[in-house]
């Protein structure tokens, strides 16, 4: 999937944005292998018996429609500051090239090219050599998806009266308030309460609905401190990622630290190793998403794989995005 942007002075940018980070310190980011890939993601009929066993709850598998929101593309000349739980990063040296302060949303399907924002966000930027691009993402990120099983797979209803789960599993709305579900989410309640807040839905004939993620933390440690920044190793760089409050201050370690609730995350930046040649010959450039590990998929598997699993909830996964240098 290709966009084109014909705005003056841009440049390539060949990055990996990944959505979902684990870390153990603010000060020491540690990459952390990637969550395996369901069985038959690549068919398109999804074998969670491949790959859930007693120690592994979670796979990826491609979404039918994914949606992320853009605020600001700002590229750097040298790596700035990391923002800290007291300090914001500083982006005083590096030029804005995109920004949009309502944000602009972006549809990742397959066959499908859509831009970021309009003309009017981007900026020229002076020519040179930029080696970082920090990228702002919102932290609520969109999925619609109907995901076929090859057995019959429940969600948070089974054993209930009346409930009988199906070979096809979609994303459902939560009832929950705010409308979104999150990575570090608690479910304690009863079969229908768990239920109703989560965002799957496994009975026959449940029809696939557009569902809101959020990140509200990147890992949760041995300790029950929550963190809030890490770094994965990508296809072709290591991005770090930094999960900030309004103020552009990460959440305190450990504070803040509630299951189910936003965690004062207000915005999430990805720092980007690139390598960035503008001059007067850059006219133009293309971003190309490659989603087709885009989805996590939790199961419950009570501590030994059975027939039928049981699906909890869609949870954030990484994805890819390559951009491409359009010059004369």
């Amino acid at each position: 999937m290709k966009i084109s942007i014909n705005i003056k002075s841009l440049s390539f940018l060949s990055f990996l944005f990944l959505a979902t980070f684990y870390v153990t310190s603010a000060l020491s980011i540690d990459s952390i292998a990637r969550t395996p890939e369901c069985t038959g993601n690549s068919t398109g009929t999804i074998d969670p018996s491949g790959v859930i066993t007693s120690s592994v709850d979670k796979c990826d598998v491609q979404p039918d429609i994914q949606k992320l929101t853009f605020y600001s593309i700002t590229l750097c000349e040298a790596k700035p500051t990391p923002p800290t739980s007291t300090t914001a990063h500083d982006l005083s040296n590096c030029s804005t090239w995109y920004e949009n302060a309502s944000g602009s949303e972006v549809t990742v399907a397959n066959g499908t090219a859509t831009q970021i924002g309009t003309e009017a966000d981007y900026s020229v930027v002076p020519f040179g050599n930029y080696t970082y691009a920090i990228m702002e993402f919102d932290p609520v990120f969109k999925f619609k998806t109907s995901m076929t099983m090859d057995v019959v797979v429940n969600d948070f209803r089974a054993g209930t009266s009346g409930y009988s789960g199906s070979t096809t599993c979609v994303t459902k709305v939560t009832t929950r308030s705010d409308k979104i579900v999150y990575g570090y989410e608690d479910f304690s309640g009863t079969a229908l309460a768990n239920y109703n807040q989560s965002n799957v839905d496994c009975a026959s004939g449940a029809v696939a609905e557009e569902i809101s993620v959020g990140l509200n933390v990147t890992n949760v440690d041995s300790n029950a401190n929550c963190i809030f920044d890490g770094s994965y190793a990508g296809t072709d760089e290591t991005v770090e990622a930094y999960a900030v409050k309004s103020d552009g201050k990460l959440q305190t370690t450990g504070g803040a630290c509630t299951a189910s609730t936003a965690n004062s995350v207000s915005r999430l930046f990805g720092y980007l190793p690139v390598s960035l040649d503008i001059d007067d010959r850059t006219t133009g450039f293309q971003i190309r998403y490659n989603n087709t590990r885009g989805l996590g998929l939790l199961f419950d598997n009570g501590g030994a794989p059975a027939d039928p699993f049981t699906l909890q909830k869609i949870e954030l996964a990484f994805f890819d995005m390559t951009g491409t240098l359009i010059k004369n």
